[in-house]
Formats: structure tokens, sequence, C-alpha cells
């Protein structure tokens, strides 16, 4: 992911060009192609195997200063890489961990809320649903719907209400917020945690 102007506008312009030469093939093989041929392919840090979202985030950090992040969605790679708005990688968060759980399989979107809450797809087709992850990427709860196929796109609106749009239900899947919830679940699961959690921003 390479920092165009080293700007967020910047960004934004780069990968809606990407999703116009994508997305303007609707054969998912040709698409994947086409995405090889315009970014560095592979599974090293850095690299991808298909972006198939993208989510903006500042926070700020224990020294004052405010970070704008990009946390890109890595869809064959089955993880989320976070970087700078300058390109730095700094984080990959990985969907199958080795020994342990499946957190996702074939994340699909990614969206993040003001607080930082972070709202990603998993089309995996034994488990389709909708993870929310803390700004840790701890995993907080779950997102689903019997009739839930094949979850797609987010959008938060901003009193955070999730809009999930379904590929394959044809359906679009409106949640309420869960801020009373969401804060006593993210504060038992940080407390719990015994292992270093993964970092979304950098280190100050």
């Amino acid at each position: 992911l390479e920092s165009v102007g080293g700007s967020r506008q910047g960004l934004i312009s780069s990968y809606q060009g990407y999703i116009e030469q994508v997305y303007s093939t609707p054969d998912p093989k040709e698409q994947v192609r086409i995405s090889r041929l315009l970014l560095k392919t592979g599974s090293k840090e850095g690299e991808f195997d298909f972006i198939n979202g993208l989510a903006f985030y500042s926070a700020e950090q224990e020294n004052g200063e405010t970070v704008d992040m990009v946390l890109a969605v890595d869809r064959n790679n089955s993880r989320i890489q976070v970087f700078t708005v300058q390109g730095e990688h700094l984080k990959t968060v990985q969907g199958r961990i080795p020994g342990g759980n499946i957190w996702f399989a074939r994340p699909a979107d990614i969206a993040v809320s003001d607080e930082g809450i972070v709202y990603l797809s998993d089309q995996n087709m034994e488990q389709p649903r909708v993870i929310v992850f803390s700004s840790r990427f701890n995993p907080l709860y779950s997102l689903g719907h019997p009739e839930m196929k094949s979850p797609g796109y987010i959008e938060l609106t901003e009193d955070e209400f999730v809009f999930i749009a379904d590929t394959k239900s044809n359906q679009v899947f409106v949640f309420g917020p869960r801020k009373e919830k969401l804060a006593a679940e993210q504060s038992a699961m940080e407390s719990a945690r015994s292992e270093e959690p993964v970092e979304v921003n950098p280190s100050s």
C-alpha cells in the first residue's frame, strides 16, 4: 500500500481508482488478476492478495500526538494490515491463529467507529457474521442473523447503527448501537487477557 502525497485524501483517491479498475470487471478471477497487477502480491508484511476493504481511523497517542491509520482487509491472506497514511506498516492481525482460534476466514469489509471499535464482515460459509473488536483487536462479540449468508459492505452511522449488505441473500441487516454492553464487554475482555494484546496503534 503506497502513500499518495502522504495525505488521507490522496490515499482515498488512490483506493477509489483501484476499486474502479478492479470492479469494472464482474468476473471474480479477473478481479484478482487485475488486483495482483496493481499491487505488490504476496503474504509478507506490506504485501497483499486482494484488498477487499479499507477503513481510516485517527487515534490520539499517550504523548498527545494524533496518528492517522489505514486498516486494510487482505482477503486471500485472511488478515488485516494496519498502516499509517504515509504507508508505514504498523501491525498485522491474523484471522487464523496457529494452534488457536479462527477469528475470521474470509474477511470482506471493515469499518471503525469514532471510538476505535472495529467491525469486520466475515464471509466464512460455516459462520457468516460481522465480528466486533476492541481498538486492540480483542474480539468482543459478533453480529449475525439466520438469514445472513454472505455479509459484505459495512456502514456505520454517527450514532453507531450498523448497516450490513448481504451479497447472497440480497438484504441489508441493521443493528442498533450496543454502547453500554460494549463498554462492559470491552472492560472485561481487556482485564481478562493474560497475553500481550495486538495493538492497532503504533507505540508512542
